[in-house]
């Protein structure tokens, strides 16, 4: 695996970018609000993007790059193989805060560490300017972030 990072424009956000991702993930578990508390349920999918998920992403990455968020992706020769992505809309008691709205990895590069680097990066970065990254995530990710 030969890995590079590259902060992306919003030139970049295309669809031949997700050439080569694969999305897919078996989810087996699933946070859910119910009567106002966090509960864990035995909820199973197949999480994977249609077309319209594609068209959706795009606008959606676009428009946080346009606002003034940030959007990192790392590339295994040439082909993307990870991305996240942070809005800038600072929220929390002192507006420390601002929300990872996006952090993928391709199916077949999982649990080599891109998604650590990435969110690493963006954290430290967000340090230096004196906020923090906030989140909210599936329960197979969840176990990500504890790590």
């Amino acid at each position: 695996m030969n890995l590079s990072i590259q902060s992306l424009t919003v030139s970049q956000i295309t669809p031949a970018l997700f050439a080569g991702f694969v999305r897919r993930q078996q989810v087996k578990r699933c946070w859910r609000k119910e009567s106002g508390r966090w509960v864990l349920k035995d909820i199973a999918f197949l999480d994977d993007w249609s077309p319209a998920d594609y068209t959706h992403l795009l606008q959606k990455l676009r428009a946080i790059l346009l606002s003034g968020g940030a959007v990192l992706a790392a590339f295994d020769g040439g082909v993307l193989a990870g991305f996240a992505a942070v809005t800038n809309e600072p929220f929390g008691p002192a507006e420390e805060y601002l929300q990872l709205s996006e952090l993928n990895v391709s199916q077949p590069l999982r649990g080599q560490g891109i998604g650590g680097w990435l969110t690493g990066l963006l954290a430290a970065d967000l340090a230096a300017r004196g906020r923090r990254v906030a989140l909210s995530c599936k329960k197979e990710r969840l176990n990500f972030y504890h790590r």
